[in-house]
């Protein structure tokens, strides 16, 4: 049986893809990720129809890749990518039923998450973590739906866009 041993891997130019800890764990430093969440207040929303939501805290970015003025993010290596959003809507009034959430991708909807709200008001949440092919150049919008409230608020310590690189 053949073994590499090695702590760095890295290409040519010397820029490090992966390092190996003592304990055998892969750390990657330029793998793609972002995590972004509301920055400010975001109440009195009108969400009826599918409404960007406003993710512009970029938490993490490290590829350079997301844009937090347009809540945008831009995928610069083609592959498979884990994708998660939440949104948790308060102030809905007793008339709302369902609540979605949808990653756009190149403009149109590509990954959905809903959920009907049972308790018809006060509080509630969608999410979706699923795994999506994108191609280097593809922009990533999350958008939001309340069906049957105008003016519902956004929690911004609850809601937020996150995509890695799986490969």
């Amino acid at each position: 049986m053949s073994q590499i041993n090695v702590n760095t891997i890295a290409n040519v130019s010397g820029t490090t893809a992966a390092t190996i800890d003592s304990a055998g764990r892969i750390l990657q430093p330029t793998k793609p990720i972002w995590y972004a969440k509301p920055s400010g207040v975001l109440n009195n929303q009108d969400l009826t129809s599918l409404t960007k939501i406003a993710c512009g805290n970029e938490i993490i970015d490290t590829a350079n890749a997301y844009n937090a003025t347009d809540s945008k993010y831009v995928v610069p290596v083609t592959g498979y990518y884990a994708v998660q959003f939440q949104a948790y809507f308060t102030n809905t009034g007793s008339g709302v039923t369902v609540v979605s959430g949808v990653v756009y991708k190149n403009g149109a909807g590509a990954l959905y998450g809903a959920v009907n709200d049972p308790q018809s008001g006060g509080a509630v949440s969608t999410s979706l973590s699923t795994v999506g092919y994108f191609a280097a150049g593809d922009e990533l919008e999350f958008y939001g739906q309340v069906t049957g409230d105008s003016t519902i608020s956004i929690n911004i310590n609850a809601t937020f866009f996150s995509g890695y690189l799986i490969g």
